[in-house]
């Protein structure tokens, strides 16, 4: 699963922020230490994501195309 995925170290994230009155922002986060940018190719690979949970184990990058999966997700999936 996910045959393309790419490392990264310390990638940028973006995360909403909420704010006073139902208003919120967009931050810019970097992740310490290893990561992984997948980009899912199946329907299974979209499907596996979509499971799990978001700005704990995926993340969406600053730039670029794909999404940021913590490196131990994408090493088990890879034994």
């Amino acid at each position: 699963m996910f045959k393309y995925a790419i490392p990264e170290y310390n990638p940028h994230t973006i995360v909403k922020r909420y704010l006073l009155n139902d208003e919120f922002t967009f931050d810019v986060k970097v992740l310490e230490g290893l990561h992984y940018r997948a980009f899912p190719s199946t329907g299974r690979e979209v499907h596996f994501l979509e499971m799990l949970s978001k700005g704990n184990t995926i993340h969406i990058p600053e730039h670029g195309d794909g999404v940021i999966v913590n490196a131990d997700i994408i090493d088990a999936l890879q034994k």
